[in-house]
């Protein structure tokens, strides 16, 4: 399994967007296009919550790629991906 939290989600999209994994860099559209032309598929999804691609094993979360997210919100999303992440292991 894979965790992507914040920009590292940007690396997945590079490198397995081919596969046209599913990733989520939160809600901004131009941002979600521009990664969305590694053929990843991107998600929109608030900083408290996260994407997991169960037949990629692949779990995402935006945590700071939302300007306006606070530590606590950043944390929620976090420790859903991380509880996912572990439950995939």
């Amino acid at each position: 399994p894979i965790a992507a939290i914040c920009i590292a989600p940007v690396l997945i999209a590079k490198v397995l967007g081919h596969r046209h994994v599913e990733i989520t860099l939160g809600t901004d559209p131009g941002i979600m296009k521009e990664a969305g032309k590694t053929g990843a598929h991107l998600v929109e999804c608030p900083t408290t919550d996260f994407i997991t691609d169960r037949s990629h094993k692949i779990v995402s979360t935006p945590a700071y790629m939302d300007d306006h997210a606070n530590p606590h919100h950043v944390f929620l999303g976090i420790s859903g991906l991380v509880k996912e992440f572990i439950e995939m292991a």
